[in-house]
């Protein structure tokens, strides 16, 4: 069965405006300087099916391409070319492309064989990763290049590299692109906003970077203030994102609260890079105090911010918290106490105490109890409590993993380990001073 391929497949537009126009309808003058790289990565055709590769054995000089455009849009899927003129095949049809549009062809089976062998040689590398991705953008290959980028930024937020190859290549992915002079409420923003809706992360960065451009800087941060609290789960992650990227600094105590409090993990963790994003280390200490609430949820979410939140000076009080769970312990909060007694009681009558009244005489008993056995004292933690210890453990473990970019073990002992042979020197590097206290927003 023929794959079906969406109509809007493939898309030409003109650098001197924002007009999409289908391949082969248009033709372009000499007024016009070229094509944009207004081209969405979402609209190449997709991958090779069999009845493509039947094709390819039938007509010699139908095959996957990737053709480089004027202006630096590109066109990838099955090409051919008749009579010196490119075509594109869309459904059953073929649809010429503008004569001397075509900068450059390359083969798609060709370029994805170097893609592969780049990828085995960056390995986890994150530096020769967004490289990779770089390379992939100038060849054509969008889709892959965008996917590498969500990968890296998934693991490192803030990759200095990753996101320089974003800026310099976002431009080959069609969005939104609000005027400077728009404002917060005006319908360009507004489209900006829907598109980065449930978008990666990468493409939210883009939409971002969009959204740094307008002007209307107070209505746009008032606007991202008033979504941290939407009850729209997609509406505050797109909130936490651009705050920490169009407004870095602003909306903290909105940020605290989310990244300890909010039942979606994604925006949780959003809303700590935020926070770290803001460059004020004095934000940790709401998070540290919220390691001793007594409520085991805002413990492990508390400790979880803390690594995303990525201040070197948490790393000792980590450690601390990391030894007491390693222990055993509850991070050092009180736990609920009770007594339980165990054994029996006898009753017996002690004397009588005799009562008289006209003509009556009462006998009355005192009645005695004795007592066999003990009164326990006892912490109540039960199963509940057990598993929020290990669940600390493990949080403290991925944090400290984030803040020292050192990984001796998944275990709390190897990280114990590390500490005790390498964290006075590991700390006289990187170290700086203690933030100072903040109101505490957290707890």
């Amino acid at each position: 069965m023929r794959a079906r391929i969406s109509p809007l497949w493939f898309v030409l537009a003109l650098t001197a405006g924002t007009t999409s126009i289908p391949a082969g309808q248009t033709k372009i003058g000499p007024s016009e300087t070229g094509l944009s790289h207004a081209a969405d990565h979402r609209l190449t055709a997709p991958p090779p099916t069999d009845e493509d590769s039947d094709e390819v054995v039938d007509q010699a000089s139908a095959r996957r391409r990737v053709l480089h455009l004027r202006g630096g849009s590109v066109a990838r899927g099955v090409t051919r070319q008749d009579n010196g003129q490119w075509e594109f095949k869309r459904g059953k049809r073929w649809e010429p492309l503008p004569n001397g549009v075509v900068t450059r062809v390359e083969d798609e089976r060709t370029l994805l064989a170097s893609w592969r062998e780049r990828n085995k040689i960056a390995g986890t590398d994150l530096a020769l990763r967004s490289a990779d991705a770089g390379w992939a953008f100038e060849e054509g290959l969008i889709e892959e290049g965008v996917a590498h980028l969500d990968q890296i930024l998934d693991e490192s937020p803030n990759h200095s590299k990753a996101l320089a190859v974003l800026g310099a290549h976002g431009h080959r992915i069609h969005l939104p692109r609000p005027d400077a002079h728009a404002r917060a409420d005006d319908a360009e923003v507004e489209a900006l906003f829907d598109w980065a809706s449930g978008r990666t992360r990468s493409l939210r960065e883009l939409a971002w970077i969009q959204l740094a451009g307008v002007r209307d800087r107070d209505g746009v941060t008032g606007r991202l203030e008033a979504d941290l609290s939407s009850p729209i789960r997609s509406r505050r992650h797109l909130a936490v994102h651009a705050l920490g990227r169009v407004a870095p600094g602003t909306s903290l105590k909105g940020l605290l609260l989310l990244s300890v409090h909010d039942p979606a993990e994604e925006i949780r963790q959003e809303a700590a890079i935020a926070l770290g994003r803001a460059g004020e280390p004095a934000v940790c200490t709401p998070l540290l105090k919220a390691l001793d609430s007594q409520n085991g949820h805002v413990r492990v979410r508390a400790t979880e911010a803390l690594g995303y939140v990525g201040h070197v000076e948490i790393v000792e009080p980590l450690m601390t918290r990391l030894k007491a769970a390693q222990a055993g312990g509850s991070a050092g909060h009180s736990v609920p106490h009770s007594y339980i007694f165990t054994g029996k009681q006898l009753a017996y009558i002690q004397d009588f105490d005799v009562e008289v009244a006209t003509n009556v005489a009462v006998a009355d008993p005192t009645v005695n109890v004795r007592v066999e056995g003990m009164v326990l004292e006892a912490g109540i933690r039960g199963i509940e409590e057990v598993q929020y210890v290990r669940m600390e453990r493990a949080a403290a473990s991925n944090a400290l993993r984030r803040l020292t970019g050192q990984n001796p073990g998944r275990n709390a002992k190897a990280w114990l380990k590390w500490w005790e042979k390498d964290g006075a020197q590991w700390r006289a590097a990187n170290l700086p001073t203690a933030p100072t206290a903040v109101p505490d927003e957290a707890r």
